[in-house]
């Protein structure tokens, strides 16, 4: 997603301790995937009954070609996509450093699937095949890329007995569902699929006490 370099000067030492919550998203680029007010789920946290329930649900016969149906449809979310850093300050006074970070990003779309739908590495991301990608388009619209580049320089100062930490956040949208392909109208292999599609990214800059 991103090429992220950057260069810490410390005028006083200070111990550095990464406290990280992350869970298990299904997408390594996330460490967190939080809803904005709805009832929208991450694949990896539907049960196998529920996936079941979805495929009977959306279940449309085809002759030839994936068929999709949509359980989550771009439903608004928040995540945590990585920790720049994390560092805490135990002693009696202030310490201050100065932080420069070269960054390049690109705004792209973290794929998961299951079942006997697979996703494949291509380049940093990952990617189902050509025909399913086209079908789960059409359902669920096609997200525009963009790419920038930036240089920050900031000062920060840590208080005693304080940890800063920064991370990259962001919103995003969230869909999901069910897949089966048919050849002359027999379904021959069946899964599930998810997009998370970024629509911006921040860095936030978290202060707490130790």
């Amino acid at each position: 997603m991103k090429k992220v370099i950057f260069i810490v000067l410390l005028t006083l030492m200070v111990s550095v301790s990464v406290n990280v919550k992350a869970r298990n998203t299904g997408h390594s680029a996330f460490q967190d995937i939080e809803f904005n007010g709805s009832q929208a789920k991450l694949l990896i946290d539907m049960t196998t009954y529920e996936k079941q329930k979805a495929h009977q649900k959306y279940k449309k016969w085809r002759f030839f070609g994936w068929s999709v149906g949509v359980i989550n449809k771009n439903a608004d979310c928040r995540y945590t996509a990585e920790t720049i850093f994390s560092k805490a300050n135990s002693t009696s006074t202030p310490v201050t450093f100065n932080y420069e970070m070269v960054e390049s990003s690109k705004i792209e779309t973290s794929i998961s699937a299951s079942g006997a739908i697979t996703s494949k590495a291509k380049g940093k991301i990952k990617a189902v095949e050509v025909g399913l990608d086209t079908t789960i388009r059409g359902e669920i619209g096609r997200k525009k890329t963009t790419t920038r580049s930036e240089e920050t320089k900031m000062s920060i100062v840590i208080f005693p007995n304080t940890k800063v930490t920064m991370k990259v956040t962001g919103n995003a949208e969230l869909s999901n569902g069910v897949g089966s392909y048919y050849f002359l109208g027999i379904c021959f292999k069946k899964g599930e699929w998810e997009y998370i599609d970024v629509i911006d990214e921040c860095y936030e800059l978290i202060e707490e006490k130790i």
